[in-house]
């Protein structure tokens, strides 16, 4: 029963958390790279959850545009967040590193339309979670407020929690889909996980929306 709950969780936190963004006129929703997040997310598992279970057909390839339509949006969210110098440059450096790589994946190993792409996934998910480590660092090295208080602690921890914990799961998919000829009764329960962690991810996101609005109000 928890498998098919589990088939719902990469959709309705991230459309719970997104109604709840809209009616709180205190997050501004346009400037907010995590809502945007949440917006792509939202649509894009629900296409793909509706491809899977209504028509019986292939999705990955809505997984595969997921992962590199989220992995530009974070970029953009850590290159406004991290004040290094040259923070910005490296990051769409390495944004553009990222495009190019998966190019070269999609042309050589991993088919773009009907393989999951665990390289990209993984690839993706390290660096997020470097940009996360470089957060905490940051605010390590120039401790000038109380981050436990302040939304980018919580949406980054969420984004650290889901994108570390998910990583063995993404570099390894694509190759048991590939391997075991008895899916449905072996790595099946890898993406349900999967979900959970996301579920654990929003209930972060949501924390940080919290600590937004409650800034807002006492400003």
């Amino acid at each position: 029963m928890w498998i098919e709950i589990s088939k719902y969780l990469d959709v309705v936190p991230p459309f719970l958390l997104i109604l709840f963004a809209l009616a709180n006129p205190q997050i501004s929703v346009r400037r907010d790279y995590i809502f945007w997040y949440l917006v792509v997310q939202t649509l894009l598992n629900t296409i793909s959850m509706i491809i899977y279970q209504v028509f019986d057909g292939s999705n990955l390839i809505i997984y595969n545009t997921n992962c590199v339509i989220v992995f530009l949006i974070l970029s953009g969210y850590f290159a406004n967040l991290l004040q290094f110098k040259d923070t910005k440059k490296v990051i769409i450096g390495v944004a553009v590193l990222f495009l190019v790589v998966l190019i070269f994946n999609a042309l050589k190993f991993e088919h773009i339309v009907d393989q999951f792409n665990s390289n990209m996934y993984g690839l993706a998910a390290f660096i997020v979670v470097v940009y996360c480590f470089l957060y905490y660092l940051q605010n390590l090295l120039n401790p000038t407020k109380d981050i436990v208080k302040t939304v980018d602690f919580w949406y980054v921890t969420g984004l650290l929690t889901y994108y570390a914990s998910s990583f063995f799961i993404f570099i390894t998919f694509n190759y048991l889909m590939q391997s075991n000829s008895q899916y449905n009764t072996g790595i099946k329960i890898l993406w349900p996980i999967h979900n959970v962690l996301f579920l654990v991810m929003c209930g972060y996101l949501f924390k940080g929306m919290l600590c937004k609005r409650s800034q807002m109000k006492y400003l």
